[in-house]
Formats: C-alpha cells, structure tokens, sequence
C-alpha cells in the first residue's frame, strides 16, 4: 500500500499536463464535461476528513482523475486519514498524487531569556514565519469510492437558485456589463466594459450567466484589480490563449460556486493554442489554474459584502431595501446604458454615478439611519426620503466623461461626514 507521504520522483505536473493535452489533441476540453458535477456544475474535489476544498492545479487534477473513473464521489483522503476514522482502503486502489507547497514554519515565540512563552490559556506561544525558500511535499490521495466504511455521501445542495445567485454576483462585482452586441461575447481591458449580447438572443438564461461569468474572469484581470496582461496580446498568440484558459479555469470554479453550469464548448478554437502552450511548460496548467483560483475568491469575497446591513462600530444597521446604487443601476436599465446623471453638481457617466453612490451608501451607515430610495421612471429623478439627489438629463450616445474627484465628504441632512476610502 503506498504511504501517505510520498518523496518519490514522479513528476506530477507532467502527468497531468499529459493527461489533459491528450485529451484537447482529441478535441475534447477536459474540464468542461458533465462529470464534473450534477448538471455539468463543477463538484470541488474536498478532504473527507477536514471537509477543506482543494484549491488549483490538485482541484482541477482530482476533478480529471475522477471523471476518467467515473467517480462521483469528490470526497478524497490520505491512506493514515482513511485508517484514523476507521476507514479502509480496499487492496490494489491506486493513490492520485496531490502536491501541498510549505510557505512558512510554526516556531516556538521565546521571551529575552530564552524560554517559551505560555499564554493566559496555558499554552505556549507560536508564530509562523516565512521560509526563505518554500519546499513542496507530495502525498497521494484515495477517492471515496477506492474506500470501505465511508458514511454516504452527503450531497450538495444549493440552498439558492443559481440564475439568481449569478446575477447577484454580477451586480455587486460593480462591473460595467452592456448588452450591446448582435453574436459576440467579450470584454475590453480598455473601457473596462463587458460587452455581451442582449439577453433574449441566449438560448436559455443560464446560458447568457455563464456567458457572462467567463467574463467576468477576463475583468478580474484588469491593472486595476488582479493585474494580469488582459488585453495585451493579440488573437490567436500564446499569451491571449492563456488568458482565455484563465477566463475559463475561473468558470469552472465560479460554477461551483453559483450552481451555473459552464458554457460548454464555446472555446475550441483555442485548443491549438493550450497545447502548444501547456507542452512548452509544465507548470503552466498549475500557473493558470492558480490564477483562476484568485479570480474566482476576488468575485466571491465582492459578493459576500453585505447588501442590506453594513457593519459599523460593531452595529449593524439597515442601509435600506433599495440602495441608492441600485437606484442608479435601475434608472441605467430603463433609460439606457447611455444616460448621464447629474449628481451633486457634476455630470456623470454610470459608471461614475454608481462609484459615487456606493460612498454615499456606505455615509447613510456612518450616519447610523437608513434612507428610503424613489426612482421616477418619467422624469428620471431620483429622490431620497423625498429630496431629489440626482437626475437623468441625457440620453445621448455622446456622454460627458470626466474624471470624478475622490468624494471624501458627503452632505446629507445638513451633516458633513469624513468618508474613509
């Protein structure tokens, strides 16, 4: 039986670059089948000890080894794990090899005479320090379904409905999404916009989410945020193809995570592309996957802030049901992508108009009140607890650009409040 921990020197990135180049030299892109989940929705591989997800290049190997098994299992352990809980692994399974990279060391914290230092609670102080030069470990894996005496599965269930789930996550990414175009999907590092076709033109409502989650994938990589070279490269170059594989890792995770099931197929021109690149270097599938990893925890952590409630000084108080930004994103939905606000004095693009009014979301907590929001669908104004603050005045394809000064301070109810931005 193969240990726990293995120091052997199989090259694991090689193994799995093999495996998937075998598979996209067959026209097929690996992780966009519907094994990989109920209903093609991506099933993280986890620990069924820890119940800890397994992150990149092991997530996306587990998930590959598991198809090709026909496990539907995504529950895995190490051989001591299994042993520990009382779990067997049956005779001859063979282990999947994951590897762990060690960034820092536990050390014991030491007072000026050399001695361990103990906490209130009895035990001694420890820190982690960062190790000069990180060291990776190798351990293989079994697969729940290589095991005997594992409790059934629980399976997961989205206590959610995922079409509702995306289209929260794209609302409050804050990002500029138009459906503007006849037949084409993209995003454009230069205007920072994500141009999508009109919703009625998919086949499905699922189909337009996750659509627009790929990109999604490609706008976490603007300077501004996860500063990957979006954008830079043209068409059909290495570069832009391993952009488009981290567009496309980010969606099979972010599938996971919403119950969306990946836009299956719709980027075989780039398998030509992903071959050459992942057998020119072996780390690249890690590199891309771990990217990937980023880009879906950067949308994620955007989408677990706090809609309804802010917290501030340790009080949660109510900002209201309909936020002066969802004001701003609704007068956009029904008088055009186009329109110009007039707000505080300034005319503002929406993208503009919605920065400021996420700071002025954030004043009505530090304020301690809540604020009710009208929209008049006629006129355009937009009215808070019954005062105007702002107003659609054009609805002319010629917007007003200009640079919005940082609005560190906000007026309201004859207040002038410091904003910490």
């Amino acid at each position: 039986m193969p240990p726990t921990r293995t120091t052997e020197p199989k090259d694991l990135r090689k193994e799995l670059t093999e495996k998937i180049v075998g598979e996209l030299e067959k026209g097929s892109i690996p992780w966009e089948k519907p094994w990989s989940g109920a209903n093609g929705v991506f099933a993280r591989p986890y620990n069924a000890t820890t119940e800890k997800p397994y992150q990149g290049g092991n997530a996306l190997h587990l998930a590959l080894v598991a198809g090709a098994n026909a496990w539907d299992d995504p529950r895995w352990c190490t051989f001591n794990q299994a042993r520990d809980n009382g779990w067997q692994v049956r005779k001859g399974e063979k282990g999947t090899l994951i590897e762990y990279w060690k960034f820092h060391d536990e050390v014991t914290l030491k007072n000026a005479d050399g001695k361990p230092i103990v906490g209130e609670d009895g035990k001694t102080k420890t820190a982690l320090v960062e190790r000069e030069r990180p060291y990776v470990m190798h351990f293989y894996v079994f697969n729940a379904n290589q095991i005997e005496g594992v409790p059934a599965l629980n399976a997961k269930k989205f206590d959610w409905n995922p079409e509702e789930k995306a289209e929260d996550i794209l609302r409050k990414s804050g990002a500029s999404i138009k459906c503007d175009q006849n037949n084409r999907a993209f995003y454009s590092p230069n205007s920072d916009e994500i141009h999508l076709p009109k919703r009625e033109q998919f086949p499905s409502s699922e189909k337009f989410y996750a659509t627009a989650l790929h990109e999604i994938g490609h706008w976490t990589g603007h300077e501004s945020r996860l500063n990957r070279e979006v954008g830079k490269h043209q068409f059909g170059s290495e570069e832009y193809a391993k952009e488009e594989l981290r567009a496309e890792l980010t969606s099979l995770f972010l599938s996971g995570e919403t119950g969306i099931s990946q836009d299956l197929g719709s980027h075989a021109a780039y398998i030509q592309s992903w071959i050459k690149v992942l057998k020119e270097d072996k780390n690249e599938i890690f590199k891309a996957a771990k990217d990937a990893e980023k880009a879906s925890e950067y949308v994620m952590e955007i989408s677990r802030q706090p809609e309804k409630y802010i917290s501030v000084n340790g009080l949660e108080k109510t900002v209201t049901e309909n936020s002066l930004v969802d004001m701003i994103d609704k007068a956009a939905s029904i008088r055009g992508d186009d329109a110009v606000f007039l707000m505080n004095g300034d005319h503002m693009s929406y993208k503009e108009a919605r920065s400021a009014a996420t700071i002025a979301d954030w004043a009505a907590a530090k304020l301690h009140s809540s604020h009710l929001y009208s929209f008049d669908k006629a006129t355009g104004s937009i009215g808070c607890d019954g005062f105007e603050v702002c107003q659609v005045v054009s609805l002319g394809k010629e917007k007003i650009e200009i640079a919005m000064p940082e609005m560190r301070k906000l007026v309201q109810q004859d207040k002038t409040i410091e904003m910490e931005i």
